[in-house]
């Protein structure tokens, strides 16, 4: 590697958020043991508010997201052959691929917040806009919503339709929001991921390796996030 690419490299790491290189390094190492993969990211950096002072899913990417996307998916694809990317249908996630991949998004309504883990219940997104994003995070966690599905069976069917999505062999691209990100590796790994400080960030994400079904679970892999490994069984 020459030195304008090393140095090109140490640039784009130090935009990225902390231990994002460690994830996908990981994901190098323990890939080809697993059939399907499927690296599960936030969008990048997008406007914070409108004028008005509103957030929105109509809140473009900035120059600076924009570049970063571009910047990292080069690199992503020096390392990695993609077969496919799907997105949430909020354009800011379905650019992030464009920018990422040069593909088109595959978009999805069940990869858009908080839709994942509440089948459009009236109620229950009105709570997502009330209580704001980690409270409402906390609140599905522990199951305090009424949801249709426990975060369990939501979760379960989340990864369902990852697995059905990728192709064996081929990793995938999936661009989503920070909710969806935060209940998800939250109940996969244990931990918390849900309050201000450990909340995922722009073009943050992590890696799902899918396992061949066996046993009582329907999906069984690991999660890689923040350059830690996690087993799951679901």
């Amino acid at each position: 590697m020459s030195r304008e690419s090393d140095l090109w490299e140490s640039d784009l790491w130090t935009q990225m958020p902390k231990f994002q290189r460690e994830t996908i390094e990981h994901w190098l190492k323990l890939k080809h043991a697993h059939p399907r993969s499927v690296l599960l990211t936030r969008h990048s950096i997008r406007v914070l508010q409108d004028a008005q002072g509103n957030s929105g899913y109509d809140l473009p990417l900035t120059d600076e997201g924009r570049a970063l996307a571009r910047r990292y998916g080069e690199w992503l694809r020096s390392q990695i052959s993609f077969g496919g990317a799907i997105s949430s249908t909020v354009d800011r996630c379905a650019e992030t691929v464009e920018l990422m991949t040069d593909w088109q998004a595959n978009r999805h309504d069940w990869l858009k917040e908080p839709g994942a883990f509440v089948d459009a219940n009236p109620e229950v997104t009105a709570r997502f806009f009330e209580a704001g994003h980690h409270v409402f995070a906390r609140e599905l966690l522990t199951d305090q919503l009424p949801t249709k599905l426990s975060v369990s069976e939501a979760a379960s069917r989340l990864l369902s339709r990852l697995f059905e999505s990728a192709e064996p062999h081929k990793p995938m691209l999936a661009v989503t929001h920070d909710s969806v990100l935060s209940v998800l590796f939250s109940h996969l790994s244990g931990e918390d991921f849900t309050s201000k400080d450990s909340w995922p960030q722009m073009m943050e994400g992590g890696v799902l390796l899918f396992s061949d079904p066996s046993g009582n679970h329907s999906h069984t892999g690991k999660l890689i996030f923040r350059g830690r490994v996690w087993s799951f069984a679901l």
